[in-house]
């Protein structure tokens, strides 16, 4: 059982089992007969029911300050038979979509709905402003949406004009200065400008989310993606989606195509959230370990670089790891190794002389 600390008396007198603070005042609850409902407190220690618990779920959308209920007719999950209610903070409903597989709020506060698989889009009252005819649409910036028929990715906006044909193998989720980056059947890359709907060539072989690929797991950095020249795919590409799975020469890249760190490095790496960037220069070398069966990989040297591609630790060490933000711990002599023994795979070092740097 958990809950955010309510009175006992209001956990026994709704048989509460579950329950979350979501907004001010607001708790959404499940009880005993896994039914969800929400709770107001009307005013210190009192509480009051702001949607009856009848539903199968209920969660909170902070676009909208949205409660989004789903009703499965007779208590049975179906693929297309889900009924989404949207209740506001005061209890009212505000639109609602029955019959469907999926509802998502989107960023700019519509509702993406998904039914017998076609993807149409409502606004917040439910009313329809794109019909369900394509495989998938996502919001891309105010009033204009990536979408696919087919095999094809176009962009469309909300009166249904296409603003680029159906022709692309992939677009990217991300925008900048009103361009986003997409890839042609042919798989070369180009900038899209919505306005004049020009396309601008980008002169690289691949384009990544710009996730830590060297350290432990972390999120994508907003707004850069990782992009490599002369690319080539190695034979380890099954340990990784970066260092060991691509040789080639890599760089860092804005969402609108223009170059935060130029493709100079053997490697580029992303510290989470910092504005530095792990460097290497030279010639990797991968291979696997007899003794221990770990993917060791040799021949560069590892630094630091800022947002400007500034120098802030010399490219002269045989690895880099963060310690916190603005703090390093940098190796000399060590052995890099892709260490498999914990939950979040992920390159390590072992051996050698290792120390801070700040």
């Amino acid at each position: 059982m958990t809950n955010n600390l309510l009175p006992s008396p209001i956990v026994d007198r709704y048989a509460i089992q579950y329950s979350e603070l979501v907004y001010e005042a607001i708790t959404i609850y499940k009880n005993s007969d896994d039914k969800w409902g929400v709770l107001s407190e009307i005013m210190p220690g009192v509480f009051s029911i702001l949607v009856e618990p009848v539903y199968n779920s209920i969660s909170f959308n902070h676009v909208l300050n949205y409660l989004q209920a789903v009703f499965y007719p007779e208590d049975h999950w179906q693929v297309d038979g889900k009924n989404f209610y949207f209740y506001d903070i005061n209890g009212q409903v505000q639109a609602s979509v029955l019959g469907v597989s999926t509802v998502q709020i989107d960023e700019g506060g519509c509702l993406l709905v998904l039914k017998e698989d076609a993807m149409g889009l409502l606004d917040n009252k439910g009313r329809s402003v794109i019909p369900f005819s394509y495989v998938s649409l996502h919001f891309l910036q105010t009033g204009i949406y990536k979408a696919q028929q087919g095999d094809g990715y176009g962009i469309i906006d909300v009166s249904e004009n296409v603003l680029l044909d159906f022709k692309y193998r992939y677009i990217f989720n991300q925008v900048k200065n009103d361009r986003v980056i997409v890839q042609d059947l042919n798989s070369r890359y180009f900038t899209f400008h919505f306005p004049t709907r020009e396309l601008h060539a980008l002169p690289y072989d691949s384009i990544f989310l710009a996730s830590p690929n060297t350290g432990a797991e972390g999120k994508t950095a907003p707004g850069l993606y990782k992009v490599i020249r002369q690319c080539q795919e190695t034979e380890f590409d099954y340990y990784d989606n970066g260092m060991s799975a691509f040789t080639g020469i890599w760089g860092i890249i804005n969402a609108d195509g223009a170059v935060k760190i130029p493709c100079d490095y053997a490697f580029v790496d992303v510290f989470e959230g910092t504005g530095f960037f792990k460097v290497a220069k030279g010639v990797f070398n991968f291979y696997f370990e007899e003794e221990t069966g770990n993917l060791i990989a040799e021949g560069v040297k590892w630094g630091v670089v800022d947002t400007n591609n500034k120098i802030i630790i010399p490219i002269e060490y045989d690895w880099v790891q963060e310690a916190e933000e603005g703090q390093w711990v940098v190796n000399k002599g060590g052995t890099v190794y892709f260490n498999e023994s914990y939950e979040a795979d992920h390159w390590a070092v072992r051996g050698g002389k290792s120390e801070l740097y700040s």
